[in-house]
């Protein structure tokens, strides 16, 4: 897939970027061995982040979330592109890590706020010096670039890869859409086919894309669920409200009660009544955003 450094919006962020940014009397909290492992463990398996691998509509769903950019930029120097995985950007509710550039490591959130080009993280180092950082994105909420600003560690700016028209118009034609369907309980589901573009098996991280010679879909019929398991005939379905952590858009959960070993699948629902996930055995699917 084409990869294109999408230098051109920096010019959003340079304009004012040196800015008066208050020193913090807090301690920095140490970042832990886990979370940097786990960003290590996923640089070896993942390619890069696509800028339509997923919506982000409020600053809250870019908690618990890794980039991996495919161009660097520092400075008002040269953008150049990386090897997948070379960087790494993850995004915790108190804490941020950046891998991959010298320097630049663990800093504590102070604050978190939005505007018109994206999120903007307000940050503490180790030696309790301030720092920024921007998560742009574009009219459709795909992030872009993220921008790094401090006084002590100057201006870094990590692109995320772009696709081809060819390639999203390819996913748009095969892959099942958030948008698609409007769903309050089992019965907006029935007779519906959900083809997912993304999985996550529990303990693995960030979600996969999933290629489509996987033939990876799911239908709800009113006597059975098919699915990637096999097919399982439906005992009840269940609406509740309900909150998922680390998906803050969630507001109910749709339970499938199910008969044999597969005993339940569960569809989250969120604010604007589209799938959010689909829970199944030890996997998490996503639609398409």
């Amino acid at each position: 897939m084409k990869t294109t450094l999408r230098i051109f919006a920096l010019l959003l962020l340079t304009t004012g970027a040196v800015m008066n940014l208050s020193a913090q009397d807090d301690e920095l909290v140490p970042m832990s061995d886990k979370v940097s492992q786990d960003v290590e463990k996923e640089a070896d398996v993942i390619t890069y982040t696509y800028i339509t691998d997923k919506r982000y509509d409020i600053i809250h769903e870019l908690a618990g979330e890794k980039f991996f950019p495919a161009g660097y930029q520092e400075g008002q120097g040269q953008a150049r592109e990386i090897a997948p995985g070379q960087m790494a950007i993850q995004l915790q509710d108190q804490q941020i890590l950046i891998k991959g550039v010298k320097g630049l490591e663990g800093f504590q959130v102070v604050s978190k706020s939005s505007n018109r080009i994206g999120y903007i993280y307000e940050l503490m180092d180790a030696k309790g010096k301030p720092a920024k950082l921007k998560v742009v994105v574009d009219q459709d909420k795909y992030v872009n670039l993220v921008y790094f600003y401090s006084k002590s560690l100057g201006e870094h700016t990590f692109y995320m890869a772009e696709k081809s028209k060819e390639d999203i118009a390819a996913e748009q034609s095969y892959f099942t859409s958030k948008e698609q369907y409007f769903i309050r309980s089992y019965q907006n589901l029935l007779e519906k086919e959900v083809v997912p573009y993304q999985a996550a098996k529990a303990g693995e991280g960030s979600p996969k894309p999933i290629e489509k010679s996987a033939g990876i879909k799911i239908t709800f019929n009113e006597e059975n669920v098919v699915t990637p398991l096999g097919t399982f005939p439906v005992k009840k379905a269940q609406t509740f409200q309900y909150k998922l952590k680390g998906h803050p858009a969630v507001r109910s959960m749709i339970e499938i009660s199910l008969k044999g070993k597969m005993k339940k699948m569960m569809v989250y629902i969120n604010f604007k009544q589209q799938i959010e996930v689909i829970e199944f055995g030890d996997t998490r699917y996503f639609l398409r955003p």
